[in-house]
């Protein structure tokens, strides 16, 4: 096993430091930091998350993505398209040139070769992921080639079907480890849901009426969760009038620690995430 001075290792952190990720989209996620995504089907989830990583490759030539897919419903499709999208917008290319075409092929090309997906069967599979990021990511040989700069699960509360409490607290806790002492932000989405529970209710003259109320749960994913997250962001779909092509979510952003909200306005399309200006 390699060895590192104390020297070495904050020479190694200030130039982490130095190439950090400074996302758009999520620009309060710090490094060594874990943050969760809450929200119900459909509200733009994994669209956020998705968004982020190909934003952070996108910011340098050296930063790479480990997106861990384990409810196995992520879209590469979807992934490949928006990296497209985002080297289009960044470099416009007139495609009428066969040199233009090439050399964003290629762009697209490097982008995605920075991103490894990997949808794991539960939270074993997981763990031993996360035990070869040192072998997979981090070559100090040349360092400069082999920059992780991101660690992203998509669906982590689909383990609660497959997996007992006690691997799930391993996983949880392998996450947050990884976060500090690769000096990296991760981010996990969980999914919400509606419960819709009945009861009964007097009317007042003897008769009794159905009483339906709902409520918006999560599942648990156990006290050792609660230590780690630093931030939560809930995301929470809007209506948007004439724009059937866009969504409109409302994000809930809460530090964990001192229990300070704010909320921020996201515009969500098939092409990524973007911060909502309102033209009014």
């Amino acid at each position: 096993m390699e060895t590192e001075t104390a020297a070495e290792m904050l020479g190694r952190l200030r130039s982490i430091e130095a190439e950090r990720v400074k996302l758009t989209v999520l620009p309060d996620i710090q490094p060594g930091r874990l943050l969760e995504l809450l929200g119900e089907p459909g509200s733009g989830k994994s669209q956020l998350l998705m968004t982020t990583v190909v934003e952070c490759v996108s910011q340098h030539a050296n930063h790479r993505v480990l997106l861990i897919d384990l409810d196995g419903k992520l879209s590469v499709l979807r992934l490949v398209g928006m990296v497209e999208a985002s080297v289009s917008t960044s470099s416009p290319v007139d495609c009428s040139s066969d040199q233009s075409t090439t050399a964003f092929d290629q762009a697209v090309a490097s982008a995605l070769k920075r991103i490894t997906v990997i949808t794991p069967r539960g939270a074993e599979d997981a763990l031993k992921i996360l035990d070869r990021i040192d072998e997979l990511y981090w070559d100090r040989s040349d360092e400069k080639e082999s920059r992780l700069a991101l660690l992203c699960i998509d669906g982590i509360d689909a383990l609660l079907d497959v997996d007992d409490q006690q691997d799930i607290d391993q996983l949880v806790s392998r996450i947050a480890q990884c976060a500090r002492e690769y000096h990296i932000p991760a981010i996990v989405s969980r999914r919400l849901f509606r419960r819709y529970e009945e009861d009964t209710e007097s009317t007042g003259n003897g008769d009794e009426a159905n009483r339906r109320s709902e409520t918006i749960a999560v599942g648990y994913l156990g006290k050792t969760w609660t230590y780690v997250v630093n931030c939560s962001i809930r995301l929470q779909p809007l209506t948007m009038e004439g724009e059937d092509d866009l969504c409109l979510v409302r994000a809930i952003v809460t530090n964990t620690a001192t229990e300070e909200k704010n909320q921020m306005m996201l515009s969500i399309s098939e092409n990524g995430v973007q911060l909502y200006q309102s033209s009014e």
